[in-house]
């Protein structure tokens, strides 16, 4: 078992090297300054969308079963933290709009500010959605995995969703705002190990 965890050990390791380029599209994942139009904001965003699914779809294809569930793991922990990274932003600039303000910000408009920017960002954000879906059924299709490790995934996958709703539907202050983010973090790392603990033991 020991040699079985550093072969998987090892293998993770050479993968994370492959992901590191393509995974620097989380670096645009910010508060919306960008482009001076929505239309073009939009455009660039479907382009890389389009781009992040084909190169992703092509990845799992040919990768072997177990690596199929390594590559959808990291893609998930970096696309999730990426989308928490946003939400740091969010509450930085909550906070700052808040200083010198009889009343804090309502996170109605919070949420306004949020929905500007997911709105350009849109067919980026589906993008990755789909990547997550396309691996849980790749990995289904193998027909090679049991319970143990598909329930797992389905846990991970589940948890994805729910950082997405925690960071982009603010809720409450600012301070349950980030509380909420440090609760769905620590659930997603569990999982996270959760499945790569599965791995290992087969």
């Amino acid at each position: 078992m020991v040699e079985s965890g550093m072969r998987l050990n090892l293998r993770a390791f050479v993968l994370a090297g492959l992901l590191s380029t393509p995974l620097l599209f989380t670096a645009c994942i910010k508060v919306q300054t960008g482009p001076p139009t929505t239309e073009e904001a939009l455009d660039a965003a479907s382009v890389r969308g389009k781009e992040i699914r084909a190169e992703w779809f092509t990845r799992f294809q040919s990768a072997t079963p177990e690596d199929k569930v390594i590559l959808w793991r990291m893609f998930v922990d970096s696309t999730a933290e990426s989308y928490l990274r946003y939400g740091s932003t969010v509450a930085d600039e909550w906070r700052k709009g808040n200083e010198g303000r009889r009343a804090a910000i309502a996170d109605t408009e919070m949420q306004s500010t949020v929905d500007r920017w997911i709105l350009t960002q849109r067919p980026q954000l589906e993008a990755y959605d789909d990547i997550v879906e396309y691996g849980v059924d790749q990995i289904k299709l193998t027909n090679v995995f049991g319970a143990t490790i598909l329930d797992p995934i389905q846990q991970l996958r589940d948890q994805y969703y729910r950082v997405y709703s925690a960071v982009f539907f603010p809720k409450g202050t600012v301070q349950e705002y980030l509380q909420r983010q440090t609760e769905v973090r620590g659930e997603l790392q569990r999982y996270s190990f959760d499945l790569e603990r599965a791995l290992s033991r087969r």
